[in-house]
């Protein structure tokens, strides 16, 4: 049984780091408007720092059920943020993340006590100023060439790569591709919805940045050819002619009783589908590293 957080405390923690991630070297907003104006968005977790049932990432079976869902056991991190922590227990174990708990509340109270906002205090590190740019170089391999990109580092462009990353490893995107057991047709669904969040996410660049873009911000350009060069030619090659001829498999009574995953393999160019989406998620994949290097990295 998990020792879950109570709705109070996960809004408590939450409330605590002023809807900050915890992560010093993150720090994103977790929370604000939705398009419905009765609502908000919230893209912030709270995670347990010792493991809410026994197996979990730094479980310590001494502690009470109370202990492990109190406010004490917790630290309010963003998604991305949230899923690293518990992905590398070695590297981010209870001390640190203690540690990072007591720096980020200390860090909105001492906001909240001076009257500091937090987009004076981030300024100098991300470099908002039209005077003062911190670049960021990528890279990946699209189509046999070697693409690199210098994006500058600023709050806009961090915003738009956390939304992108999120989408990519919370969709069957920048996740693995399974041969074995993934539905053809449900990752094509993902596909086609990661495509329209990126378009979406390149509208969304601001006149401001516009205005102060040097002579190379590739952020735009990368989204771009990920679109344009990786997911479009697939898509436009297969999804349509493996729709239509899956849709008509699924309902022939021959087929009755198989799953989805014995189907597909009868896709008469079932191996170079197969092939061509090793090859667009290994792209994905890229694409998520490089904006989590984007996001990470700490100015030195």
């Amino acid at each position: 049984m998990r020792d879950d957080f109570s709705p109070s405390v996960k809004d408590t923690l939450a409330k605590r780091v002023g809807y900050r991630c915890s992560n010093p070297k993150c720090r994103i907003l977790t929370s604000g408007p939705q398009e419905n104006p009765e609502k908000a968005i919230n893209v912030g977790v709270a995670s347990h720092i010792t493991a809410a049932s026994s197996g979990g990432p730094r479980y310590k079976r001494r502690l009470s059920s109370e202990e492990r869902e109190s406010p004490e056991n917790g630290i309010w991190l963003c998604q991305k943020c949230a899923k690293l922590i518990d992905n590398d227990v070695k590297r981010y174990t209870n001390e640190k993340l203690k540690n990072w708990k007591k720096k980020a509340e200390e860090r909105a109270l001492s906001e909240v006590e001076g009257g500091q906002n937090h987009q004076q205090s981030v300024k100098p590190a991300l470099g908002n100023s039209p005077r003062r740019r911190e670049i960021t170089e990528l890279s990946f391999d699209i189509q046999g060439s070697k693409i690199n990109y210098k994006v500058i580092r600023n709050n806009q462009n961090l915003k738009i790569a956390h939304r992108i990353y999120i989408e990519l490893i919370t969709r069957k995107a920048a996740i693995p591709f399974d041969e074995e057991n993934d539905v053809i047709f449900e990752v094509y669904n993902s596909w086609y919805s990661l495509f329209k969040v990126i378009r979406e996410e390149i509208k969304n660049i601001s006149d401001h940045t516009l205005f102060y873009r040097e002579k190379r911000d590739d952020l735009e350009l990368m989204a771009s050819d990920i679109l344009n060069k990786c997911l479009r030619p697939h898509l436009t090659k297969y999804q349509s002619s493996f729709r239509k001829w899956y849709e008509e498999e699924i309902e022939d009574p021959k087929n009755r009783g198989k799953s989805p995953q014995e189907i597909q393999r009868k896709y008469p160019h079932y191996s170079d589908l197969i092939n061509d989406m090793k090859e667009v998620n290994g792209l994905l994949i890229k694409y998520k590293q490089e904006l989590e290097k984007f996001i990470n990295i700490s100015k030195k």
